[in-house]
């Protein structure tokens, strides 16, 4: 509960929004079904951080030290750092191919969305959870 949240480190669970949060990062696939899911970090912490701590981005960091670029990419916003295995949009398009790669990726997120838009139609209790914070 709230309450619980602001006795025991409410400054960690404390979000950008002001908020107490739990970060859940997702991969989904192109069909729009959960391949990977990583929970439970404070919502204090960044979207690099949570990744670089997830078995997904410690596994994918391996591959791509040892075997390079396989020809697959995980998508992502612009709170993630352009991998050799991850496609992040162009901030500040410059000419008409990066908007054209804005564009693609843009179009491709949807699935994403969606994905989480069903999760979240699906199971309605997700956005009001109780829960105890144990150190």
């Amino acid at each position: 509960t709230r309450s619980q949240a602001e006795q025991a480190c409410s400054n960690d669970y404390n979000s950008y929004k002001k908020m107490y949060t739990i970060v859940l990062q997702a991969l989904v696939d192109h069909d729009g079904y959960f391949c990977d899911v990583f929970s439970g970090i404070p919502g204090s912490v960044n979207d690099r951080r949570v990744f670089r701590m997830s078995g997904l981005g410690k596994t994918l960091a391996v591959i791509a030290l040892s075997v390079g670029s396989v020809g697959k990419f995980v998508l992502a916003d612009n709170g993630y750092n352009l991998r050799v295995f991850m496609l992040v949009g162009h901030g500040t398009t410059l000419d008409a191919a990066e908007c054209a790669a804005n564009d693609m990726i843009d179009k491709t997120r949807y699935v994403v969305e969606n994905a989480f838009g069903r999760l979240k139609a699906r199971f309605r209790r997700f956005k009001h959870l109780n829960c105890e914070i144990k150190h």
